[in-house]
């Protein structure tokens, strides 16, 4: 599905996890979009934003989340995150999200 986002110019990178996620902007620095998963193992959606903005990121994010409470968006708000979409995600509803962070 996130190869729908693939197009020329443009790298995709998947990772399992969270601290995954978290290492892999460590070691190649910040890109322009995150998409992540509100659960995930090892370091969830909202502790991933929130260590990599306070590590300086300052990209787009998109959550994926099945139906967050009014204070996981009020979280998510405070974190700056682009969007929340739907799980589960199609891949139509995943490019518009992220055509809308370019714009």
């Amino acid at each position: 599905m996130f190869s729908a986002l693939a197009r020329p110019g443009v790298v995709v990178e998947c990772v399992r996890d969270g601290r995954e996620a978290l290492e892999h902007f460590e070691k190649y620095g910040p890109s322009d979009l995150l998409v992540t998963a509100h659960v995930l193992p090892q370091l969830d959606g909202p502790q991933l934003v929130r260590r990599l903005r306070d590590a300086g990121f300052g990209g787009s994010v998109i959550v994926a989340a099945p139906a967050p409470t009014e204070a996981e968006r009020a979280a998510y708000c405070e974190l700056r995150i682009a969007a929340i979409i739907p799980t589960p995600i199609s891949a139509a509803t995943l490019v518009a999200a992220a055509a809308s962070c370019a714009a």
